[in-house]
């Protein structure tokens, strides 16, 4: 998940009743594979 020409990107999952760890564990690998920076691009440091 890139942003698109610096825009940021929202990302909303769903999932079935009580299935709550699977959806952890997608969020989980969407991080892990996508980390987030620590500051926004163009924020004073």
């Amino acid at each position: 998940i890139e942003p698109f020409d610096g825009l940021p990107v929202g990302m909303q999952i769903m999932g079935r009743h009580h299935q709550d760890q699977l959806l952890f564990d997608l969020a989980l690998t969407v991080e892990r594979a996508t980390p987030w920076p620590l500051t926004a691009p163009g924020s004073p440091r």
